[in-house]
């Protein structure tokens, strides 16, 4: 794969503040499913743009990763119960992957790509992808909510889906109606306009069944984006501040709806929300009952948006009351989920109802984004108050140490940010490496004197190292479009989910949001936490 050189971009890139980010407006614009015939609405954005050729020149040893791979033949109900042989197996996987991600849609990218083009001004798109999409709940062939009526939670025994085709329903909690109704339900984190893809399920092929569409995964993070944090910004921006937003605004009304799943959801031993409603599948079962911490800190800093908005324009006191409630309960659960032996913050763990237990992930099990993301939606005043003086600035030393991209033992610099532990086996995440500077940024904010300089010095570093080694330039569909590549190379990040270096939606609109100096995770873009 080929990618044209941002040559003047590059030259230009060594002065921090003098890069436009409206030079990602096209990527985010053209990089899009072809409009359905079926429908009038918006087109639908993509997570990534796949090269023609990009997964048929991945060698087989980078198809499948050891902890996906299949080792026994297992029966398939989607063949007909044959018995399926572990290569047939493997090889869906990787198709699964490849056909996922050049026709989907994660949720979460699609919000943060709304906020890119609201902060580019182009609020006509921002506005279809609200309506025609996520407040239709339906795109093109799908629904894209998790609403099939609870039958009685699988792993409690209490449903037995024979056919495996998600007949028991999704359950919300562990107590009272665990269903909720359309308006209510989460979103499945991945979407799509087509329901199959004309080639044959590379499970059976003989059957002459084309795959189909296999992920309806309802997910805390990216729900809390798309309902919360996306919305309600967009709304700041497009109707000039909290003042002049409408009480009845679509964005509003739209993040309202999804307080009454979080009333349910959360688990009021540990103070968190689970990840997602009891039946959601995973290979391993454990989507039952996890607990993220950045799913978690994602839905704090979408909460504190929304109880800003509500207090300020003096409406919904009810609402108030609730959000404020889970405000606190999830600050609980961030502060006990703080490892003082390892200094940073566990990335969740397991909670099982039914004899009330909890066990935190096995550690070391290292998340950048759940240190990143918890500065800026925390704070250095919370995390030094909390945890002692300069637990902030100890926390992003011990990201650098474990996940750093060309880390300098001696001068303890960065050039950029992996996924987990990056010691061994270097990777250069773009969206990550864009968090970890937007945490550096709300950090800068709060400290003083030479600390300030040295933030900033590391913030400068890590965007000249994207620009130089991540931007960069395709056509699509006869447009020029510059974009930020995922990451530098093909590398499995053991969270579950392939990392691949391709331009990414995600990538491209943190990057504006950098250049604009604006913080995703603060109401209005301001890197001052309060």
């Amino acid at each position: 794969m080929k990618y044209q050189p941002l040559l003047i971009l590059l030259l230009s890139s060594f002065i921090y503040g003098a890069i436009d980010p409206t030079r990602f407006k096209n990527y985010l614009l053209f990089n899009r499913l072809p409009q359905c015939s079926l429908r009038d609405q918006a087109l639908l954005p993509l997570s990534f743009y796949i090269p023609a050729g990009y997964y048929d020149n991945i060698p087989p040893d980078q198809r499948v990763s050891p902890d996906q791979k299949m080792t026994d033949p297992i029966a398939v109900p989607a063949c007909g119960g044959m018995i399926v042989q572990p290569d047939k197996l493997n090889e869906y996987t990787f198709q699964t992957e490849k056909n996922l991600a050049s026709s989907g849609l994660n949720i979460y990218d699609g919000s943060v790509w709304a906020l890119g083009l609201a902060l580019l001004g182009e609020y006509t798109e921002t506005d279809k992808y609200l309506s025609s999409i996520l407040t239709a709940g339906s795109t093109c062939q799908f629904d894209i909510k998790a609403d099939a009526p609870c039958k009685g939670v699988m792993y409690l025994n209490q449903c037995n889906d024979t056919n495996g085709d998600g007949g028991c329903g999704f359950c919300y909690g562990d107590s009272g109606d665990q269903t909720l109704k359309r308006p209510q339900a989460w979103f499945f984190r991945m979407i799509t306009d087509m329901w199959a893809r004309d080639e044959p399920d590379a499970r059976c092929p003989e059957r002459g069944l084309n795959w189909n569409w296999n992920d309806y995964k309802p997910v805390l993070g990216e729900n809390a984006w798309a309902t919360l944090i996306s919305p309600l910004q967009v709304a700041y921006i497009k109707y000039g501040g909290i003042s002049s937003i409408p009480p009845t605004s679509p964005e509003l009304s739209f993040a309202l709806n999804f307080i009454t799943s979080l009333q349910k959801m959360v688990i009021p031993k540990i103070g968190a929300v689970y990840y997602a409603p009891h039946n959601t599948y995973s290979s391993d079962g454990s989507a039952d009952f996890a607990v993220s911490t950045e799913n978690n800190v994602s839905l704090l800093g979408g909460l504190k948006m929304l109880l800003k908005i509500l207090t300020t324009l003096n409406i919904y006191p009810s609402e108030q009351a609730t959000i404020t409630s889970l405000i606190q309960s999830i600050m609980s659960y961030l502060k006990s989920a703080y490892r003082s032996d390892l200094g940073y913050f566990s990335q969740g763990g397991s909670y099982y109802s039914s004899n009330q237990t909890w066990i935190w992930a096995k550690e070391p099990f290292f998340a950048v984004d759940c240190q990143t993301w918890t500065i800026a939606v925390l704070g250095p005043k919370i995390i030094d108050g909390w945890f002692g003086t300069g637990a902030t600035l100890k926390i992003w030393e011990k990201t650098k140490q474990i996940s750093g991209y060309k880390y300098d033992t001696n001068t303890k610099t960065v050039y950029g940010i992996g996924y987990t532990d990056n010691r061994k086996d270097q990777v250069f995440s773009g969206e990550w490496t864009l968090g970890a500077m937007n945490a550096l940024k709300v950090a800068a904010s709060y400290y003083s004197g030479n600390i300030v300089n040295q933030l900033n010095e590391e913030t400068d570093r890590m965007r000249n190292a994207i620009e130089k080694e991540l931007t960069v330039q395709e056509n699509i569909n006869g447009n020029d479009c510059s974009g930020v590549l995922y990451a530098n190379k093909r590398y499995y990040i053991p969270f579950g989910w392939w990392a691949n270096n391709v331009i990414s939606t995600a990538s491209t609109s943190w990057a504006i949001f950098l250049d604009k100096g604006y913080n995703p995770l603060n109401l209005g873009g301001s890197y001052v936490n309060n």
